[in-house]
């Protein structure tokens, strides 16, 4: 009688096991919110940063960068991408202000303002997946 009890015991303690194991793995994850980047329209970069209060350093540095620009910030028809750092972007490296912006080199500049840029590329916020996996998701 001891034996067919605890082969009982046994075999419930695996069933609860296996049910609880089970119960756990059938779990729904929520669904990722996306990233959705403002939509652009026609207007042109030098416009959306001069518009933007927070995009003030970067006006000032596409200012100071003058010709030395491999982009022409004033062209509307031109394809390419901008990773337009903001003003905390910019403090965050150690630019705190416009002033600062203007007192270093005009090459300088140009040149960080161009390492923000990828000519001839366009990626919209439509061309950025939605769906799973995807590293831009929070």
């Amino acid at each position: 009688m001891k034996t067919i009890f605890n082969q009982w015991i046994s075999k419930a303690g695996a069933a609860a096991a296996a049910v609880v194991l089970l119960a756990a793995c059938n779990k729904k994850l929520p669904e990722p919110t996306p990233i959705v980047p403002p939509t652009v329209g026609t207007q042109t970069i030098a416009q959306l940063v001069a518009a933007n209060p927070n995009f003030s350093i970067l006006g000032a540095a596409i200012t100071r960068a003058g010709s030395g620009l491999a982009f022409n910030p004033t062209d509307a028809r031109a394809v390419m991408t901008v990773f337009a750092p903001d003003n905390d972007a910019f403090i965050a490296s150690g630019i705190p202000s416009v002033a600062a912006i203007n007192t270093l080199p005009a090459a300088q500049v140009a040149a960080i303002v161009n390492y923000h840029v990828l000519p001839g590329l366009r990626v919209g916020s439509t061309d950025i997946a939605t769906t799973f996996p995807n590293m831009y998701l929070q």
